[in-house]
């Protein structure tokens, strides 16, 4: 077995090393406020994905490890001599030797804990994944399949959050091939073992239909699960799919965002402003867009469209549109759906891109082959209704029943309107009904009434 820091060092991507991500790359959730260039049947409001770790190091945990080593070498120094451990072997390279006794050390360090954690030690395994992973002094020293390793073996042995950021690799395809059920079965172990995050994971992928048939009833017991665990994100989650099942009272969704806003979420402190609440969280708020863009620029997408969010609505900074859609771009050139289908309601209305409804149609296009499903609803209604987009009845048949077999309520019930009226399709009253009554156990009203009839 090689140690840890003495692998093949990891090439550095588009000239700067990368680090493995543990943020969930699945989780949607939904800001307040609509999103005013949204257009079509089923435009709704925008999406942001929670993109939190698990579990978080102690602060100045590398310095830690560092001073460990160097104490081990009998030379301690009086603060961290260099930014990155790159820094120290090329310091030690130029003959500094109490630099080099310092990498000695770290490298003993490294070679002790991963023994320790192949022989069962199962806090340093998950101490050792997350500063190899987050902390800026390793990157691109440690190859990522060490820390999913690391991970492996914590999640095994019963650390939940570990499940949780293991799943968010399977999610992402960062380190191994992405594989939805291998994330959303680690997952739901993470939450087996009370980690509120995995729980979080769990009960979006079933809110919003993404890897397993959506099921609103399974998110809410998840997102539950996950806020009373104590997930600000999960809170934030609970309280948007309260808000969309009406499933309490305008005080109750204000509640679950108010506890995710005391918890550390700043989406959920803007979305408790939104229900009326004088609830802030000022030093949260104020680093949204230092936190997300820091992540964004570590290649992780989700977060970038999590800074186009920040710039569209001016969470914190002025309005800027044309901030907010290249930082949707960078997340949709990344296949992250969600931001695609933005970008696609922003180049339709000319928003911060200039108007072209065919590069939009596109857009709208590839999140839904991305398995968006939100967006295969969007495009449907828009081909159906053939005002901003050319009409092809055809085609948004084909997209509604897609996005309708994956709990889009607004595509059911074009279908049932579509089969009652037999417009792009033959007139069938049996469909009709029957995607009449799946759009009401879907939660669409409108439909409930005329299902009745």
């Amino acid at each position: 077995m090689r140690p840890l820091l003495q692998r093949r060092l990891v090439e550095p991507a588009h000239g700067r090393a990368r680090e493995a991500s543990a943020y969930d790359l699945s989780d949607d959730a939904q800001p307040p406020g609509a999103n005013a260039h949204r257009t079509g049947a089923a435009a709704g409001p925008r999406r942001i994905v929670p993109g939190v770790r698990a579990w978080r190091p102690r602060v100045g945990l590398s310095l830690l490890i560092v001073v460990t080593a160097a104490r081990a070498a009998a030379e301690p120094p009086p603060d961290l001599p260099c930014k990155q451990l790159k820094t120290c072997q090329d310091r030690c390279a130029h003959g500094e030797k109490k630099i080099c006794a310092l990498v000695d050390g770290i490298k003993a360090y490294g070679r002790a804990s991963e023994l320790a954690c192949e022989a069962g030690d199962i806090q340093k395994c998950v101490e050792m994944a997350v500063v190899y992973e987050s902390d800026s002094f390793f990157a691109g020293q440690v190859e990522p399949d060490i820390v999913t390793h690391l991970q492996e073996r914590a999640c095994a042995g019963g650390h939940g959050d570990s499940c949780a950021n293991l799943g968010a690799v399977y999610a992402a395809g960062t380190r191994v091939p992405r594989n939805d059920a291998q994330a959303i079965a680690t997952w739901k172990k993470g939450c087996e073992l009370k980690s509120g995050h995995a729980c979080m994971s769990v009960g979006n992928r079933y809110r919003f239909g993404r890897g397993v048939a959506r099921d609103p009833r399974l998110a809410t017991t998840y997102l539950e699960q996950s806020c009373t665990l104590g997930s600000a994100d999960g809170c934030f989650s609970m309280g948007g799919v309260a808000a969309e099942l009406r499933t309490g009272s305008r005080a109750r969704v204000r509640q679950y965002y108010e506890r995710g806003c005391k918890l550390g979420s700043g989406w959920s402190c803007i979305a408790a402003r939104s229900q009326g609440s004088a609830v802030s969280n000022p030093a949260v708020e104020s680093q949204l867009l230092a936190s997300e863009g820091k992540l964004c620029d570590l290649g992780y997408p989700v977060n970038c469209n999590n800074v186009g969010v920040v710039y569209e609505d001016g969470i914190g900074v002025p309005r800027d549109p044309v901030r907010a859609a290249q930082f949707r771009a960078r997340a949709c050139d990344q296949d992250f759906g969600p931001a695609c289908s933005e970008l696609a309601s922003a180049t339709l209305a000319g928003v911060g891109v200039q108007r072209s409804p065919a590069d939009a149609m596109a857009l709208y296009e590839k999140a839904c082959g991305l398995e968006d499903y939100p967006s295969c609803d969007t495009l449907g209604g828009l081909l159906i209704e053939g005002t901003k987009l050319p009409a092809d009845s055809s085609r948004g048949i084909e997209l509604c029943t897609r996005a309708c077999e994956h709990g889009q309520a607004a595509s059911c019930r074009r279908l049932a309107d579509a089969y009652a009226a037999g417009r792009g399709v033959e007139r069938d009253p049996a469909a009709a009904k029957r995607h009449r009554e799946r759009a009401c156990a879907l939660g669409d009203r409108t439909s409930c009434g005329k299902a009745k009839r």
